[in-house]
């Protein structure tokens, strides 16, 4: 057995009807992945805004969830680049990501 969950996105609606967004919550935040026009793709992390009403007890309205480290991995490097820039208040990274053309 996997030690992980593997959901796959193929990428091409006209043959899988896939929605525009794929989403993963977890208390205190979620991760997302969305689809642009163009066939890119946005992949989200972000903490939910404890002043904002919620709808079930997957967002925790009214608790703090901070992010409190990231990395970043690069394959010429042994270890990861730890990032620890000032993180307070930081609440989304986004980055997008396009296939290369080959």
């Amino acid at each position: 057995m996997s030690a992980a969950k593997v959901f796959k996105i193929f990428g091409n609606k006209h043959k899988k009807a896939e929605p525009e967004e794929h989403r993963f919550e977890f208390p205190g935040g979620y991760i997302g992945v969305c689809r642009t026009t163009d066939g890119e793709y946005w992949a989200h992390l972000g903490i939910w805004d404890p002043n904002k009403q919620q709808d079930d007890d997957m967002h925790l309205a009214g608790a703090n969830a901070v992010i409190v480290d990231a990395r970043l991995d690069y394959p010429y490097q042994n270890a990861g680049t730890i990032i620890t820039p000032e993180l307070e208040g930081l609440n989304h990274i986004a980055i997008r990501i396009a296939l290369e053309d080959k």
